[in-house]
């Protein structure tokens, strides 16, 4: 027996684990003791081998052609002399998967699209989840890898917060049963959920930002601790309050020190955000007020800033519709969206249950209101001046004041249509859907059920009707025809003047015959943009085709009616500057979208997109001054030098 060189004991019915007394045959060669399904050590020792043998992965053999597994055999310790044995000798736990396979022991899934499964170590051979995937579970079972682009709705090549290593591991559960009643039961697959989303991310797709981070397109930024205590906070806002008061009480009788009031005040705020001091969205509210401020200065300029609001809004939209954007683009797309579109994301880092899909949808509705009541609140405060102090020509005074206040509040509505029509069309498309649960898709953490998704959609389909159709066919169309626009000139001066100076801003912009109509045509423009980037899903080429579309109709009504009134005799200012607008958005637009297909010769495009875009700005920026300028001059030629009241108070002059 110990010149014994081979030992075949394969297909009886042994039981029990190898004597050993075998490990004294020191000759022995080959030992095959293979199908004898007894064989295996005790339960308290499952998968171990004797003392004596060693595991040889060399010898890796696939023993059913429907296997997804190989299984080694053994060694002798002390002369390499082969074993031959059944996988159920030490219960499978040594059998590795096959290449594109991922489990442990017999139990191999083929490897999910999205990963990647090349482990071959052991106890259990990983799949590792490809970057910018996220696993898909149903409860608690990840069954699909899904593409995190895809899912958000962006270009496959855009980075996102779902595994940005791509290192995560996923494997079979542990803690599984594996058999029941002698069935094998479908183990649960999990994942490692401490690398599935970038830091600051977490949630379906990592689309859901944790607590002292804000949202920026898909990503999910840190945000900025500034020094200022509330209290330090308050007292700027008084303070701003005050200056911005000054500067409208002064704005006639001391331009100059209405001018530097106001421009100080947005001077301090930049270097005081700039140094983290205050918040940026401190500064940003500011600026809305300015701006505010500077649309409701003089008819003269009302077209060109009509424009202009529409293409800050707009051209927002669609930067915030991609993410192939450099981070100083996206810095400054921020910051117009914040602006224009009332999306202060750094209020998100202060208030996080605003930034809620019911917190922005519901906040955004009541905006426009409280501004309202604001503005009907100074009213009442100027009613009261007036009566205290005793100022001459009271009546009239007051009268213009209710104009201000009436042209204000229709600012308003019209400033906010925009944002409101594009958040409620988001609020209102078709779930998304995985592994059959349905989720919203502008915020894919929150499932299509549940008391907050039924107020969502309470407020979606009440300001559908209110607000989306109410506010240009309920309010303003209206007005355009009860106060007879169309036939304005039949008026009395007097009576002009008073209609101009609270309604002018929704006609005075266009020529006599567009006047009764076209402010409608423009919100109805707004509306089918704003429609088309949030029903249609951003990847789908019809949005790109729908967006198209508008803006190539606009541009051409726009080429063909030249509807605008122009401040220029020589130069068609107003109506050159809509002409660039609509041409230029339609541009962006569609270079955007072939720089998402094109990500290798993506950089040079969207860089001379935002070259384009700037250029425009700039030109923008400047006839703007140049017709507030010319606006002052002639209000200052038809003064002279007569007494003159606030500008809040002046409705009827501008």
């Amino acid at each position: 027996m110990l010149l014994l060189l081979s030992l075949d004991v394969s297909t009886n019915n042994f039981s029990g684990k190898i004597p050993q007394e075998f490990a004294k045959l020191l000759a022995l060669e080959v030992f095959d003791i293979s199908l004898n399904p007894n064989m295996h050590e005790s339960n308290e020792e499952r998968g171990a081998l004797p003392y004596f043998v060693t595991v040889d992965f060399k010898t890796l053999t696939q023993r059913n052609p429907d296997d997804k597994f190989r299984c080694p055999n053994a060694r002798l310790s002390y002369n390499q002399g082969l074993v031959v044995l059944d996988p159920n000798y030490y219960f499978y736990r040594l059998c590795l998967c096959n290449i594109g396979y991922y489990g442990s022991g017999r139990t191999c899934f083929p490897c999910m699209e999205g990963g990647v499964c090349h482990d071959q170590m052991l106890p259990t051979q990983l799949m590792i989840i490809k970057e910018g995937y996220w696993p898909s579970s149903l409860h608690k079972n990840v069954t699909r890898l899904v593409r995190c682009s895809q899912a958000l709705g962006t270009s496959p090549h855009v980075h996102t917060s779902c595994n940005p290593n791509g290192s995560c591991e996923c494997g079979i559960d542990p803690d599984w049963l594996k058999e029941t009643n002698g069935v094998i039961d479908r183990p649960f697959v999990t994942c490692n959920k401490s690398c599935l989303c970038q830091k600051g991310s977490r949630d379906r797709f990592c689309s859901l930002c944790e607590h002292g981070y804000y949202k920026q397109g898909i990503l999910c930024h840190a945000c900025h601790k500034s020094k200022a205590s509330v209290y330090i906070i308050a007292v700027l806002l008084i303070l701003s309050i005050v200056l911005i008061t000054l500067g409208f009480f002064f704005h006639k009788k001391k331009r100059f020190l209405s001018v530097i009031f106001v421009f100080s005040q947005i001077i301090i705020l930049t270097v005081l955000a700039m140094l983290q001091i205050i918040p940026a969205w401190f500064l940003e509210l500011n600026v809305v007020a300015l701006f505010i401020g500077l649309a409701g200065r003089g008819k003269g300029a009302r077209g060109i800033m009509k424009t202009s609001v529409f293409y800050f809004q707009t051209f927002d939209a669609l930067l915030s519709n991609t993410d192939v954007w450099p981070v100083e683009v996206l810095e400054t797309q921020r910051y117009i969206g914040n602006v224009f579109n009332f999306r202060f994301s750094g209020l998100a880092c202060e208030f996080p249950s605003l930034f809620t899909p019911l917190g922005e949808l519901a906040s955004l509705l009541i905006l426009p209101l409280i501004c309202i009541l604001l503005v009907w609140f100074y009213f009442t405060f100027g009613y009261l001046v007036f009566k205290i102090f005793e100022y001459p020509d009271l009546k009239e005074r007051r009268f213009r004041l209710r104009n201000t206040c009436l042209q204000l509040s229709v600012m308003t509505l019209n400033f906010t249509y925009f944002p409101i029509v594009k958040k409620t069309a988001s609020t209102l498309t078709h779930c998304g859907e995985d592994n059959g649960q349905h989720y919203l898709r502008e915020a894919p953490w929150m499932e299509c059920e549940g008391y907050d998704y039924t107020i969502l959609q309470v407020l979606g389909w009440l300001a559908l009707p209110l607000y989306v159709i109410g506010v240009p066919f309920g309010l303003f169309l209206p007005l355009l025809h009860f106060n007879k626009v169309a036939r304005r000139h039949e008026m009395p001066q007097q009576d002009q003047e008073s209609l101009d100076s609270w309604l002018g801003s929704i006609y005075l912009p266009y020529k006599e015959e567009f006047r009764s109509y076209f402010e409608i045509i423009f919100l109805l423009r707004r509306m089918l943009i704003a429609f088309a980037l949030s029903l249609i899903n951003r990847a789908s080429s019809f949005q790109t085709i729908a967006v198209c579309f508008v803006l190539l109709v606009a541009l051409c009504f726009q080429l063909f009616f030249r509807p605008f009134n122009d401040s220029y005799q020589k130069f068609p200012l107003e109506n050159t500057a809509e002409t660039l607008v609509l041409l230029t958005l339609h541009f962006s637009f569609m270079n955007v979208r072939y720089a998402a297909l094109n990500p290798d010769s993506s950089l040079p495009i969207i860089w001379m997109i935002a070259l384009v875009n700037v250029v425009l700005l700039c030109g923008m920026v400047v006839s703007i001054i140049f017709l507030l300028k010319k606006a002052d001059e002639i209000v200052h030629e038809a003064r002279g030098h007569e007494e003159h009241v606030p500008v809040l108070g002046d409705g009827a002059g501008e």
